[in-house]
């Protein structure tokens, strides 16, 4: 008699690393590919990263099968980052793992303006720039100027 054994699930075809650039959203990557069990378990798997605040995962299955989602960050680049993803049977079999590195490359960023300057200060700025001008002039100004409490 010949009994069956549950089998570990295997790595069918590696990882590939990547690159993506900043700010991009979401690479997707297909897991069923990667991951088989020659028992036909289904799988569950699990993902991990060697560093934070460059990108976040997730996998999430659908009925066409589990993936792997990698987003980017605003504003923020680097790596590589491994991401460890871990493939396990739920029957008691050891898990599998296979790893990619991902790499962020930064994008050219327009310009955004930060901070502008108070209205006020600006206007009382150029009014004291102006030769020939005195106090005298720029108090009008000022007592026209609303309060806080207005």
């Amino acid at each position: 008699t010949v009994n069956a054994v549950n089998d570990a699930p295997i790595v069918s075809q590696s990882l590939e690393d990547i690159q993506i650039f900043e700010d991009t959203g979401i690479a997707t990557i297909g897991l069923n590919d990667v991951f088989s069990d020659v028992d036909g378990d289904n799988l569950v798997y699990d993902a991990s990263l060697d560093l934070d605040g460059l990108i976040f995962v997730d996998i999430f299955t659908n009925f066409t099968g589990s993936y792997l989602n990698i987003y980017t960050l605003t504003d923020q680049f680097g790596g590589p980052i491994t991401v460890t993803i871990t493939a396990d049977d739920a029957q008691g079999a050891i898990p599998v793992t296979d790893q990619l590195e991902v790499t962020v490359i930064p994008i050219n960023d327009s310009p955004t303006i930060i901070s502008t300057p108070d209205l006020l200060a600006f206007s009382l700025l150029n009014l004291l720039g102006w030769k020939g001008k005195c106090i005298k002039e720029i108090t009008p100004f000022l007592a026209a100027l609303p309060t806080s409490s207005q």
